[in-house]
């Protein structure tokens, strides 16, 4: 076996004071909280609806020339106040209403949908409004109902002020 020269034992001894010298230097670089309070991260430190009535509102089966409207009733259920941005919906004839001021956390608050199917032809219809906020997703409320023309000849005849 050969033995390490004198030039190779002077390196390997540099390499192993270098490599000390970073360790030392890293080891007090880092620096350590001592009795502070716990933080939370930022990945926890986000907003969280729960939607207490479900995201979807069946209307059933109507026949009013009149707007129908419904409430979802929702909570912050996340760590920091709920800002609602905006509400997008799939049809000019649906509007939304919501909160413009933030939400606490754990406090209770309503969205308010309304469906203006008038001049609309009768049957089946659905549409749905996307809720943009510093939530952790985008949510999507849905509403559904059946205009029904013989339920609006019944209704007008009990209502004949409303006739067009």
């Amino acid at each position: 076996m050969k033995s390490c020269t004198f030039a190779g034992k002077k390196i390997m001894k540099k390499a192993f004071w270098i490599g000390i010298s970073i360790l030392l230097v890293s080891a007090c670089s880092t620096k350590t909280p001592q009795n502070r309070p716990a933080e939370a991260k930022p990945s926890e430190l986000k907003a969280s609806i729960e939607f207490m009535n479900g995201r979807t509102y069946d209307f059933g089966v109507y026949g009013r020339r009149e707007p129908v409207s419904c409430d979802f009733l929702f909570r912050n259920n996340g760590s920091i106040p709920l800002v609602i941005d905006h509400v997008d919906v799939s049809c000019g004839c649906t509007k939304v209403e919501y909160p413009k001021h933030p939400i606490d956390t754990g406090a209770i608050d309503t969205i308010n949908v309304t469906y203006d199917g008038n001049g609309f032809k009768s049957g089946y219809f659905f549409k749905n409004c996307y809720i943009y906020s510093n939530a952790d997703s985008v949510y999507i409320l849905r509403i559904q109902g059946t205009y029904s023309k013989t339920l609006e000849e019944e209704w007008l005849k009990e209502h004949p002020e409303k006739k067009i």
